[in-house]
């Protein structure tokens, strides 16, 4: 699964998942606004991108 895929269920209408919610529409539909980056992003677990420090 591609990453992108991972992310857009956050941001993505239910019923339509090709075009973003309202709420994170830079107004075409398919570009994130700022708010919509960010939701995607808390969705990483950030522990996955540091080593164990053992």
């Amino acid at each position: 699964m591609r990453q992108r895929d991972r992310l857009r269920p956050r941001v993505a209408r239910p019923r339509d998942p090709h075009h973003l919610l309202p709420a994170y529409d830079a107004g075409d539909g398919v570009h994130p606004t700022d708010a919509g980056l960010q939701a995607m992003a808390d969705t990483v677990d950030l522990r996955l991108l540091t080593r164990d420090a053992s």
